[in-house]
């Protein structure tokens, strides 16, 4: 069985990650939170179709653009993934499903880092909301007033972050057997 794009992405991404990071020991390429949640598919179809037309725009534009402009892409890329999967969603739904897992799911240890108090999602969600961030040449700043916190997170963490909560997402959705599975079929496949 192929390992979907993101959960490669992610193991790719743990190799350059320094081993006392805090993001370290937080996701298994194994995960698979066997919760599905049919009345968020809307949400998690929404953001597989995002996330899905992201990754495309930043591999094509790989093939036509020199490193300043890439830079500019994969910073915009990287900026719109955080709100399409911490902000559009709402905290709600990681919430509702760290509620329902019990503590030996080993997946339970991510979402309680992904919801707690001061968690890094909720600072990302109120300065995005908010626009109090600050983009730096290899990492962005977030600042929450509110919470009366700052905290700077290199593109990698970040990357990290989006795909965590991107494999949650993907984890959780009930895959219906409809005849309107065009939505996730490759160029390649809409001719047969």
């Amino acid at each position: 069985m192929k390992i979907p794009w993101y959960k490669s992405e992610l193991k790719q991404l743990y190799k350059l990650l320094d081993k006392n990071n805090k993001l370290c020991g937080l996701w298994s390429k194994n995960f698979s939170f066997q919760v599905q949640i049919p009345e968020m598919n809307s949400y998690f179809q929404n953001v597989a179709i995002v996330m899905g037309t992201l990754k495309r725009l930043e591999e094509t534009a790989k093939l036509w653009s020199d490193h300043n402009t890439m830079s500019a892409v994969s910073v915009s890329i990287l900026v719109c993934s955080l709100y399409i999967c911490i902000v559009y969603p709402r905290e709600k739904f990681l919430l509702d499903l760290n509620r329902r897992l019990s503590e030996n799911y080993p997946e339970k240890k991510l979402l309680d880092f992904l919801t707690s108090k001061n968690s890094v999602t909720r600072l990302i969600r109120n300065s995005l909301s908010h626009g109090t961030y600050e983009i730096r040449s290899d990492s962005i700043i977030f600042k929450d007033e509110y919470m009366g916190r700052q905290e700077e997170f290199t593109f990698i963490e970040l990357r990290i972050i989006v795909l965590l909560v991107l494999d949650i997402f993907m984890s959780c959705y009930k895959k219906k057997s409809h005849k309107n599975r065009s939505l996730f079929r490759r160029d390649s496949d809409m001719s047969k």
